[in-house]
């Protein structure tokens, strides 16, 4: 009877070690698979960053064309207009 005890004894402690190996495994596999996502969402995360900053600098450089573009219009049209404007208020008066 006792070395029937001490067979069962065993092998409940092989069995536990065993399990308990196989689920270290499980966990140390499933911790390398969420390490793996989330250096793939910190990716992500920069290359976003990178658009935006790519995306400001283009505005940024579109608002300087826009300004050179205005400010060319307003030296070639604007004193054209202001001569048109001032004989349009002299016909208002003189009528």
């Amino acid at each position: 009877m006792e070395i029937r005890r001490h067979l069962i004894l065993c092998a409940v402690i092989v069995i536990a070690l065993g399990a308990s190996g196989c689920g270290y495994n499980t966990l140390t596999t499933k911790h390398e698979n969420v390490k793996a996502k989330w250096s793939n969402v910190e990716t992500q995360l920069q290359r976003r960053g990178d658009l935006l900053n790519n995306l400001a600098e283009s505005a940024k450089m579109a608002g300087v064309q826009e300004q050179e573009v205005a400010g060319r219009f307003d030296r070639k049209f604007l004193p054209e207009i202001c001569r048109l404007q001032y004989h349009q208020q002299g016909e208002r008066r003189n009528h």
